[in-house]
């Protein structure tokens, strides 16, 4: 028999926060966990030196090339036999009781259930601001477009296999165009405000890691498809970003010097236009005059 849940957890190189994370999850036979690591050092210890990692239906599986947790998502998704799909940092975990409310909430046509998140750092802070103005606008676009990580969602396995619907295989942002298409895709749909994911903001994640040239240009590309997805909605000034601008140039320049600066301009002026992109600039600032009561990205 198929479990009810499938939590895909990617993983690299955190194995006590993994044990946190994994300790958070209630050990039941409908609850299938995957943990993929994403090429860790000393992966193949961490069962030996971390004996409280293994328990029932916890499945380990790894990567063959590392750096990317869309390769590893992509990987447990393989592997998933849920119904339902869940995923999970290794350095979050969940809070007590959430897969209660959650069992509360589906039913048979649901493809995608929202919660909100807790934590202190400001990445949780933001997402709970998001939703505060949902809550006050009842508008759902700022949920459903706004934020475009996983782990704040709930997703019906066979919504997924419908809508061919994959994690990039790339550095950073692996899971933007991934929850964005779902979101799209999605005709059922709830949100509920429970706190149910407590994010954390962690030394050495990659959302703290220190920024370099190839780490931005990285999440240039991923603008660039963001705000493209978001114009055939209509959305991109609200919800896309500034791919380019002339005081982002000079600091390019000042900072990793002319090549790089070159390059930059070049990657944008090829996949998206100089031109446009300083016309969406303006646009979208006039944009944020006119509406000044709501969040925006960038």
């Amino acid at each position: 028999m198929n479990p009810l849940f499938s939590i895909i957890i990617p993983h690299y190189n955190t194995p006590e926060l993994l044990t946190r994370l994994l300790k958070s999850i209630p050990v039941r036979s409908d609850v299938q966990v995957i943990v993929v690591d994403d090429c860790s050092p000393d992966a193949s210890g961490y069962l030996t030196k971390y004996p409280e990692l293994i328990r029932p239906f916890v499945e380990f599986y790894s990567t063959t090339k590392g750096g990317s947790a869309g390769r590893a998502r992509n990987i447990g998704l393989q592997h998933a036999r849920g119904r339902w799909c869940l995923f999970a940092d290794a350095d979050d975990y969940y809070e007590e009781g959430f897969l209660d409310i959650i069992s509360e909430k589906l039913d048979d046509e649901l493809e995608i259930l929202y919660f909100n998140i807790a934590g202190e750092g400001e990445r949780a802070q933001l997402h709970r601001q998001i939703f505060e103005l949902y809550l006050t606008n009842h508008d759902e676009t700022e949920i459903r477009y706004h934020i475009w990580e996983p782990w704040n969602k709930v997703f019906a396995r066979q919504f997924i296999i419908d809508n061919h619907l994959r994690f990039e295989e790339i550095p950073v942002g692996n899971d933007a165009m991934f929850c964005l298409k779902a979101s799209h895709a999605a005709r059922h749909y709830r949100i509920i405000d429970n706190q149910l994911y407590c994010l954390t903001d962690n030394i050495g994640s990659i959302s703290s890691r220190a920024w370099s040239f190839t780490r931005e240009m990285d999440y240039t590309k991923v603008r660039i498809r963001i705000t493209r997805f978001m114009t055939e909605l209509g959305l991109q000034y609200r919800y896309g970003y500034h791919v380019f601008s002339v005081p982002r140039a000079q600091r390019f320049w000042q900072q990793y010097g002319w090549r790089q600066c070159v390059e930059y301009v070049c990657y944008v002026s090829r996949h998206y236009g100089l031109l446009r992109a300083l016309m969406y600039n303006i646009k979208r600032r006039r944009f944020q005059s006119a509406h000044l009561d709501l969040i925006y990205c960038d």
